[in-house]
């Protein structure tokens, strides 16, 4: 085998050695949501007074509203399919609102949602 055909062997078993590495296997992504800067700031702000609360955030979801003067953050039980027609907390959890004033994020009151 001469040079010239010997480094074009090497170089398609190196081809194929690295387009079949674990390192490059396509891996499915899917998103599971897209955050603004400000929807980001707004979480940020409100968290803190839902942890207050001592409930465990792992299994709530933020949902967030806008008023002309303020940003209210519902904190709801993720697993809970709200039927229609159905008021309240989830019969799992309780939900948690925080009301941010819009201009300074500042805290504007807090409750427990029945």
């Amino acid at each position: 085998m001469t040079d010239k055909y010997f480094h074009m062997s090497v170089a398609c078993l190196l081809t194929v050695l690295v387009a079949a590495s674990p390192a490059k296997a396509q891996v499915p992504v899917k998103e599971i949501g897209v955050l603004s800067s400000t929807t980001v700031r707004i979480v940020q702000a409100a968290t803190p007074v839902f942890l207050q609360t001592g409930l465990d955030i792992a299994p709530y979801r933020a949902e967030i509203f806008e008023t002309d003067r303020s940003y209210v953050v519902l904190f709801q039980d993720a697993n809970f399919d709200r039927p229609p027609g159905h008021r309240g907390s989830s019969p799992h959890r309780p939900e948690y609102e925080v009301e941010l004033e819009k201009s300074s994020l500042k805290l504007l009151g807090s409750h427990f949602v029945r």
